[in-house]
C-alpha cells in the first residue's frame, strides 16, 4: 500500500462533507448585496454616535473580563455601570428618532443589563454569575449586529453603506 493512498482517502472523504457545508451557505444574489441585515439609515452625527457607542460597549466588555479574571470586583463594576443607563441618558433626541423602536428597546435593555451586572457585583460579589450574565448581554449584541447595519444617507448620492 502506497503511503500517499491514506492521504487521498482522507481528501476524498472529506469532500462530501465540504460540499455538503457549502451548499448550507446562502447564494448572494446575482449584482446584488449579500448583507440581508435591515438597513438603519442615519445622518453621518447620528452614525458616528451610535457606533462609537458600540465600541464603547466593546472597550467596556474587554474591561470588565479582565477585572473579572483577575478577581477585581471592584473594577469590573465600574466598568459595568459605565455602561448603564446613564451611559444610554447622553444620546441626542434627534439621533434617537433615526433609529427603529426595537432598536432602541434592545440598546435600553442593554445597558439595564450592565446596571444589573454592576450591581449584582457589588452585591453578591459572585464572578461566574457575572460572567453567566455578561455572556447573555453580549448575546443582546450579536443579535443587534446580526439583524441591523446602518447606512448613511450622502448628499446628492444616495445611500452609501459605510462600514
Amino acid at each position: 500500500m502506497s503511503k500517499t493512498l491514506p492521504a487521498t482517502l482522507c481528501i476524498l472523504l472529506a469532500l462530501p462533507a465540504a460540499a455538503s457545508a457549502s451548499a448550507m451557505e446562502p447564494a448572494a444574489p446575482p449584482g446584488g448585496d449579500p448583507d440581508t441585515r435591515e438597513v438603519i439609515t442615519m445622518d453621518p452625527g447620528g452614525r458616528h454616535l451610535v457606533l462609537g457607542e458600540m465600541r464603547q460597549f466593546l472597550e467596556g466588555i474587554q474591561q470588565i473580563t479582565v477585572a473579572l479574571s483577575r478577581d477585581d470586583l471592584e473594577a469590573a463594576a465600574s466598568a459595568a455601570r459605565s455602561l448603564g443607563l446613564e451611559m444610554a441618558g447622553t444620546v441626542p433626541p434627534q439621533v434617537m428618532r433615526q433609529l427603529p423602536p426595537e432598536f432602541r428597546q434592545l440598546g435600553r435593555s442593554t445597558h439595564a443589563d450592565f446596571d444589573q451586572i454592576a450591581l449584582d457585583l457589588e452585591t453578591l460579589g459572585d464572578t461566574q454569575y457575572a460572567l453567566r450574565q455578561l455572556g447573555d448581554t453580549i448575546n443582546k449584541c450579536v443579535s443587534c449586529h446580526a439583524t441591523w447595519r446602518i447606512e448613511v444617507e450622502a448628499p446628492g448620492r444616495g445611500l452609501h453603506p459605510e462600514e
